[in-house]
Formats: structure tokens, sequence, C-alpha cells
């Protein structure tokens, strides 16, 4: 009777096993034909090579190559930092908050990137709130010692306008710009913190950076904003430890889409850091994006390789797979409408970075965000197909061997072959 139980043990093991293999085979074959496609690519074989392929309207994954694997997303990374801000602050966002007490209006700062920078809603909705109270005017900058630069960014990048300092109230995009045709910044000297002048031009100096270069990074001090903005009533600019906590102020908002777009269709570095840096201060009222990032763990599939420590996308120690951006843009549309999405990402061979490329693919078909740093190129987002099936991909390319543009190409004409496949 033993040897009968032993024996039954072993055939039900060996059956799980084979139903295993089979359901694991089934599921393999539904995905071999494009699974096979990136893998036997002369092009992919050149690299580290992740893919991922998600039916959004069956929930469906349709395919994946290493797709759960992790690689340097560059500045895929800015679509996590866009649905964080989506989570935020939906489609307004505020520029300050404010109280009036004592007879002055007291404005408390939260990382607001659009003053003069973007367009001028961000100023105008400030010059409003000023006229409309007409008080003296007190504005507690936070004294938080926000880190300028991201963990991970490269020192050498320090004096170019992509790598912009991160401060508690930026205005015009925390850049210098060069008059035409001159060697002079347009700038106020009286208003200039002199080390931090010295480090923004020298940086670029040193470097013999090319006489064109028209913008410079920089970080604007209390005086500099005193004299930056022009409010018509008395302007107090105070330095102070313990804020307010957010509960207390009112805030003023303007549209977030531009801000957005920005990110996405421009790869802003710049907005995206301070985007983060705002929903951070909102949700946790703190400048510390490492507790904004720990809370939405939960909410993202995570998986092994998950790492995300800034807004841009700079930071080598991002770490996605493809799998984990093919989910989080299935969440941006559950969670804000697939028409709010495809509005804020750049369309091919029309918008954004990809402008200039997937061409072959058919008008209103392709919606995606590009990621490149030295031997890394991703791209991730929306595919329509021919049958009208919309599919959320990622390619992850780490270890690229020289430029990208071969990497592109062979992209597109994958894509072209998924939209003609559905």
């Amino acid at each position: 009777m033993k040897s009968f139980y032993q024996n039954y043990a072993f055939l039900s093991f060996v059956l799980l096993l084979l139903f295993s293999s089979c359901k694991s085979w089934v599921h393999y074959e539904g995905n071999r034909k494009w699974a096979k496609r990136i893998a036997k690519s002369e092009v992919f074989k050149k690299g580290s090579t992740g893919f991922a392929l998600y039916d959004l309207e069956k929930k469906k994954l349709i395919s994946q190559y290493r797709g759960d694997q992790g690689f340097t997303p560059a500045s895929n990374t800015k679509l996590f930092t866009v649905f964080a801000g989506l989570e935020t602050f939906g489609n307004e966002i505020p520029v300050i908050q404010y109280q009036v007490e004592r007879d002055t209006l007291h404005l408390y700062p939260i990382g607001f990137p659009g003053i003069h920078y973007v367009n001028e809603s961000g100023m105008r909705t400030l010059d409003s709130l000023a006229a409309h109270y007409d008080l003296p005017i007190q504005m507690h900058l936070a004294d938080d010692n926000l880190a300028p630069y991201g963990p991970g960014w490269a020192w050498d990048d320090s004096g170019y306008i992509w790598q912009a300092p991160r401060t508690t109230f930026p205005i015009y995009g925390n850049s210098l710009r060069r008059l035409p045709d001159s060697t002079f910044i347009s700038l106020d000297s009286i208003a200039v913190s002199a080390p931090n002048f010295e480090v923004a031009l020298n940086a670029q100096i040193e470097k013999q950076i090319n006489p064109k270069t028209r913008l410079f990074p920089f970080y604007p001090d209390s005086l500099y904003l005193k004299n930056s903005l022009k409010f018509s009533q008395e302007l107090q600019i105070i330095v102070e430890g313990e804020q307010k906590p957010n509960a207390s102020l009112e805030s003023i908002y303007v549209d977030a889409i531009p801000f957005y777009k920005g990110i996405l269709e421009d790869s802003d570095n710049f907005l995206s850091e301070q985007l983060l840096i705002m929903a951070s201060k909102i949700q946790g009222n703190t400048w510390n994006i490492d507790s904004l990032i720990s809370s939405y763990n939960s909410r993202l599939d995570r998986g092994k390789y998950f790492r995300w420590v800034d807004g841009s996308g700079l930071s080598r120690y991002n770490s996605f797979s493809p799998l984990q951006i093919v989910f989080l843009l299935e969440k941006m549309i559950q969670n804000h409408k697939e028409e709010l999405i495809l509005e804020i990402l750049p369309e091919g061979a029309k918008e954004g970075t990809i402008r200039r490329h997937y061409s072959s693919l058919p008008p209103g078909t392709l919606y995606a965000k590009t990621g490149s740093l030295t031997g890394v190129h991703c791209l991730s987002g929306i595919l329509k197909t021919r049958k009208g099936k919309t599919m959320a991909f990622s390619f992850m390319h780490n270890q690229i061997p020289g430029g990208n543009i071969t990497w592109k190409k062979e992209m597109e004409k994958v894509l072209l072959e998924i939209h003609s496949s559905y």
C-alpha cells in the first residue's frame, strides 16, 4: 500500500509538471513570434535588449523578451514622474501657497517651475494674486538644504543647461541667458551671488563650450529673486527653517498640461525634477523626494529591479524593467483616461524627441517617450494597430555600441510589423 501511495504521489507530481510546462509552453507559443523577432535581430544582438508588449483592452501580455530584467531607463523615468504629477495634481498644478495675516500677503513657494518658464501663466497668476489683495508681501523661502543635484548625476554635466539645479522657488528655469553675439550674460550683476555665478560660468569656459551656447544653469539666491519679481507691492523675502503645514494654506493654480507636455515632449529635465519636488511637498510637506517615491512603491508593480531615484532619469541609479513600464502605462490610462495620456505623449514623426523618426507608421498610431544616455536608448509608449487595438510597449536597450540611429530604425520595423499584425 505504501508503494501505491508513493507511486501515486510521483505520478501526481509528474502530471503537475506536465501541466505546468504545457501551460508555460502555450503562453510562450502565443508570444514566440515577437520574442524571436527581438532575439534574432542582428541590431539588438549588439547590445542588451528588453521588450514587452501588452494589450490594454484585453489586459493581456502579448509578448516579452527579457521583460522582467532591469535596465537603465534614462528619460523613460519621466513616465513615472508624470504619473506622480497626475496622481497628485490632476489637470491643474499649484503655483504657490499663500495666507493673508496681519495685513500682509504671505507666500510659501512649493517648487513650481513655471515662473517666467514654459509660459507666462505662472507669473500672471502670481501678479493677479498680489493685485487682488494689494498688501505688502512676505515670501517665505525654505532653508531646506535641498540638494541641487540628484544622486548619480554626472558632475561633468553640472555646467550644462540640461542639468539645471533644483530649488524650492525656481525662476527663468534656473538659467542664465547670454546675449546674442556677446560674451556677456544678461543679468544684473548686483543680483548675483558671486560663488554660484562663477561656478555656472567657469564650468562653461573651462570646458571651452561652443560659443553658440546661449543658456547656462544658475542657482538663484534671494537677492536675485527680489530683483526679478517686480511686484508693485512691497516685497520682503525671508529665509526660514520651518514652514507652515499645507493644510493651513490656500493655493492658486494653472493648467498642468503644458508642464506634462514639456516633460514628455521636450524631455525637460528641469521640469521633471521640480514636478517631483512639488509632489513631495504637497503630499508629505517635505522636500525629500525619497519619501514620495517610497509612497508609490506599493502602487506600482515594483518587481526585482525597480529602483527610482530622481525625476528626470539623469541618474544611472534608476532601474526599471519593460514589464514595469507597460504596467505603468496601463495604470496611467486607467486612472487618467487614454485621451489625456495620448495628448501629453509625443506623436511619432510629429512631436518631441521622435518628431524626425517613425514616419513609416501611419499618423496617429505611435505615442511614445524616448530615453537616452551614453550607451542607452529606450522607447516606451502606446501603439495603435491596424485593426484599432491599443497596445502598451517598451523597448529598453543598454550597452549600445556607438550611435543609436540603427536601433531606432530597427524598432520602427518591429513596431510597423506589430501595427500591421493586429
